[in-house]
């Protein structure tokens, strides 16, 4: 179909109606659970035009002259790009921490919430127009009220990790107190992907191992190729660049030397299996169950300097096996339970 050069809607050929020209009706249509279709991005955009009357019409039937509180609803949407753009993450945030600080009593903070209810519930987003009247909301701007800012920005942290769409951290990446334009994308993408495996079903919150689960999801979503990169090296490029320009001209220009050489990934050592093996046996050792024995002054005991000979040759008095011990705690991968050391839940994943 040919662009038009004005904003009408098109219609197609066949004559059916466009979703751009009809009305949304009060309640879903069951018949409608395929959601709207277009006949051109013409039409999708006068259909998002549409959505956003509708969301103006809502607020003023519910507050013609906006001193209940519905001008807060409107800003907030506005700011987000509509309702159609919100997440839960963002939703929470305006719930749990943004809503409770207002000036007004709690009545009116909750007449807020209904309605930005309302204005989802006509938008066909059940599930969030749930969430803003949720007992979970209820108790967040009690607490608020009764116990305080701190007790409540609690609350409501607790609320939202254990709602499963908050990206934990990894072995590989410490989500930052502060973040770049690329971490904040990952994050907000990473907390969208989340909310998506809940409400499928494929993370279960307060189930067992759902934890494990979340970790799996995120570091599959931050790994995954994005054009030719991921989202994770997206991340650490964006870290690099931050700390590279920190901190005056005369140390950007030193670190700025070997940036390039901290972005790059390190190449794996042809013989890296070879140098390893003496780490892996002795935790190997450390994780049989039995633990690796020590003598009396707490150094590894002769049979096992012994056993280690066949990497460290006539090391008799085990400087060198005890070097590796020495690093193996230093990676918190061993600890000492006399007469014995045994391995940390990290060195058996290793």
């Amino acid at each position: 179909m040919a662009a038009k050069t004005d904003t009408s809607p098109e219609t197609p050929d066949t004559g059916t109606i466009c979703a751009a020209e009809t009305v949304l009706p009060a309640e879903p249509d069951p018949a409608a659970a395929s959601g709207p279709r277009f006949c051109s991005a013409a039409c999708f955009h006068a259909w998002h035009r549409h959505q956003h009357d509708e969301v103006v019409t809502v607020l003023h039937s519910l507050d013609p002259d906006r001193s209940g509180g519905t001008g807060v609803v409107a800003d907030w949407l506005r700011c987000r790009g509509g309702p159609q753009n919100v997440t839960q993450l963002a939703l929470c945030e305006f719930l749990g921490y943004q809503l409770p600080v207002l000036a007004g009593s709690v009545a009116e903070r909750r007449a807020i919430a209904a309605s930005l209810g309302t204005v989802f519930t006509a938008a066909r987003l059940t599930r969030y127009a749930q969430l803003c009247t949720a007992p979970t909301t209820e108790r967040l701007l009690r607490t608020y009220d009764e116990d305080g800012v701190p007790a409540g920005r609690e609350a409501y942290q607790r609320a939202l990790v254990g709602s499963g769409i908050v990206p934990p951290d990894l072995p590989e990446l410490t989500w930052g107190t502060t973040m770049g334009e690329a971490e904040v994308q990952a994050y907000e993408s990473t907390a969208a992907m989340l909310e998506l495996a809940v409400t499928a079903g494929y993370l279960r919150p307060g189930t067992t191992g759902w934890r494990v689960r979340q970790v799996q999801l995120t570091r599959a979503y931050l790994h995954a190729d994005v054009d030719g990169t991921s989202r994770l090296d997206a991340i650490r490029t964006e870290r690099v660049e931050a700390w590279s320009r920190s901190r005056g001209t005369g140390r950007r220009r030193l670190v700025g030397e070997v940036a390039s050489r901290v972005r790059a990934p390190l190449a794996i050592p042809s013989d890296a299996d070879e140098s390893m093996a003496p780490l892996q046996w002795l935790l190997d050792r450390a994780g049989d169950g039995t633990g690796v024995p020590l003598d009396e002054a707490y150094r590894l005991d002769d049979s096992v300097v012994a056993q280690a000979r066949q990497w460290f040759g006539s090391d008799h008095d085990g400087q060198s096996l005890e070097a590796v011990r020495e690093l193996l705690y230093e990676l918190r991968a061993l600890r000492s339970v006399p007469p014995t050391i045994s391995a940390r839940s990290s060195g058996r994943r290793r």
